[in-house]
């Protein structure tokens, strides 16, 4: 019979046994952790087939829902630019060309100014082959987690994203701005036609993520992303600039352009000009 005593020395003996396997096993571990950070060179990252956050691009494009209301902030740099009092977006925009084949890309013609309007001084194979460019526009927007109606729902969550669109959706924002300054006003959009992103604009009546008791908690994480997007102090080119329309170089046209697109092929947005100083001007 074993003595109480002898027992407790026992199971004393027993606990220090099993502390110290497991600080060597930890110990183990920790060196062997150690030794492969030291193998895996600079900027690389150990993940396996389950990481949803590889991506082709690190942002995500906004697109609407036939039938599903959104509610989105346009994101901008938050300090004002010389000789206006509010924060103004970055809104860059390119003359493009689509086909089905290659999706978006920049065109290669050359355009200048005379009297105040556009003319082509050197039509390049795209425009020979397509016709005339077309305008597209990129953004940043914060784009919340809403129910089919646009109402937020909880608990609070949102997605950074890059939203592009054509002229005509560009003139439309740009008229809401005048009345309803964009850095102060969120956007619902109703999506009417998912393949042609054909949607109606409505202003909120206030900006969610601007909230001082939001941007307490979420400000610093999206002017984070939002200077991850441009350039220091707004040079160019930036990863918001290249989001605009893919760009090739003149082998990569030709290639393209022999691949097939019809003589006929035309751009999906609408036609017309527009002066890039008034980008989303407030008036």
């Amino acid at each position: 019979m074993i003595s109480p005593r002898s027992r407790i020395r026992t199971d004393g003996q027993s606990s220090r046994s099993t502390f110290v396997a497991e600080k060597k096993q930890a110990e183990k571990e920790e060196k062997e952790e150690k030794a492969l950070v030291q193998v895996i060179p600079h900027n690389v990252v150990v993940t396996d087939f389950d990481d949803d956050t590889i991506t082709k691009w690190d942002y995500e494009l906004y697109k609407g829902t036939k039938g599903v209301t959104d509610r989105i902030a346009l994101l901008m740099p938050l300090d004002p630019p010389p000789g206006r009092s509010e924060p103004v977006p970055f809104v860059p925009w390119g003359r493009t060309h689509f086909t089905s084949e290659t999706n978006y890309f920049m065109c290669h013609s050359d355009y200048g100014k005379v009297g105040g309007l556009e003319v082509c001084n050197r039509s390049a194979p795209c425009c020979q082959a397509l016709g005339a460019p077309k305008k597209r526009f990129a953004v940043m927007v914060l784009h919340y987690q809403t129910d089919q109606n646009g109402n937020l729902t909880k608990p609070y969550a949102y997605k950074l994203k890059v939203w592009k669109f054509g002229e005509e959706r560009y003139r439309s924002i740009k008229a809401t701005n005048k009345e309803f300054p964009l850095h102060a006003h969120d956007l619902k959009l109703t999506c009417e036609d998912t393949q042609y992103q054909k949607m109606t604009l409505t202003a909120c009546k206030e900006s969610i993520w601007r909230h001082p008791d939001v941007f307490e908690q979420e400000g610093d994480a999206v002017l984070t992303w939002v200077r991850s997007m441009i350039s220091p102090r707004g040079e160019l080119p930036n990863k918001l600039c290249e989001a605009v329309a893919k760009a090739y170089t003149d082998k990569e046209l030709h290639e393209a352009l022999g691949a097939g697109p019809s003589a006929g092929a035309r751009p999906v947005s609408d036609d017309g000009s527009v002066n890039i100083s008034d980008i989303l001007s407030i008036e």
